[in-house]
């Protein structure tokens, strides 16, 4: 039984998969009609190609740690509340049997990267 978050995740993958040889080709393009005189656009355009692989690296960073930093928190809490609940009649949490911690967090690690390459996609078919 696929999950949300497996299905989530396996759409991420599809789109990126989709989109980048498209922005791949469409830099490498430019890249080669600039030759040794880019213009300002170009370098703009070569200078961002850079930026935003290190933007989207410190976001996925930032979203996987966050991710996990939850997890681990709903692990703690749902251990504490199984060993109080004989004692202060705290209920005990009921797991979710469809989570797929995985798949959340690698959904949550390429969520940065599929934002940028979709946008990506959208901007340079227009420009």
């Amino acid at each position: 039984m696929r999950t949300d978050e497996t299905l989530r995740l396996a759409r991420q993958i599809a789109e990126i998969n989709a989109v980048v040889p498209g922005i791949v080709a469409s830099r490498l393009m430019r890249l080669a009609w600039a030759g040794t005189q880019p213009s300002r656009a170009d370098r703009n355009e070569f200078t961002r190609m850079s930026s935003e692989k290190w933007k989207a690296a410190s976001q996925s960073a930032v979203a996987s740690t966050l991710f996990l930093f939850n997890l681990q928190m709903e692990a703690a809490q749902s251990f504490w509340q199984a060993a109080m609940f004989p004692w202060f009649g705290i209920p005990a949490r009921q797991g979710n049997a469809g989570s797929n911690p995985g798949a959340g967090l690698m959904t949550a690690a390429l969520a940065p990267y599929h934002r940028i390459a979709t946008a990506n996609a959208r901007r340079l078919r227009t420009s």
